[in-house]
Parts: structure tokens; sequence; C-alpha cells
């Protein structure tokens, strides 16, 4: 692909310019690289916010059934399982929940 001439003048001045503040290629390209777009930035922060709402949503329905299976096996419980069924959950959750607030 040849440049036109006034992309031929355009070039000559990035290498005028990159010349006289010592800037090698690697920062020429690496600041082309960092052009500001707010188009992937969007798209990045709804697919965050899809993640975060499925991640809830899924923890809900995992809660919900360990909920249902235990209400539904109750009576067979003995006193020890059910202690045991009521704070195994719990004590999952709070140590998830330390693991998380780390990150």
């Amino acid at each position: 692909m040849n440049p036109t001439s006034g992309q031929s003048d355009a070039l000559r001045e990035v290498v005028a310019l990159a010349r006289r503040h010592g800037l090698s290629a690697e920062d020429i390209a690496a600041a082309l690289g960092e052009s500001p777009s707010s188009a992937p930035e969007a798209e990045s922060h709804w697919r965050r916010v899809i993640v975060r709402v499925l991640g809830y949503l899924g923890g809900t329905f995992i809660g919900a059934g360990i909920g249902v299976f235990v209400a539904l096996q109750w009576g067979n419980l003995n006193s020890a399982a059910r202690v045991i069924v009521t704070l195994g959950p719990g004590i999952s959750a709070l140590i998830l929940g330390v693991l998380a607030a780390r990150e």
C-alpha cells in the first residue's frame, strides 16, 4: 500500500517528531494501541454486568435447591445431621466471602 502525498508528509512529520523527542517505534505502536474507544469499554461493562447478574441468579438457584432438598429430608434427619445441614452452608458461605473479599 503506497501512501498518498498527504500521508507521506504526515509520516515524515511523525518520524521527525519521534527523532526529536527520542521515541522508539515500540513507543509509537503502544500509543496507537491505546487509542480511546468507547465501544469496547461499553461492551466490556455490559458483559461484566451480565456475568454478575447471572452469577447471582445461579447462586440463588443453588441455594434454593439446597433449601428444598433439606426441607424434604428434614423429618428423616437426626439432631446432629440437622445441625450440620444448618451450619454447613453458613460456614461455607462465610469462608467463600472471606476469600472473595481478598480479591
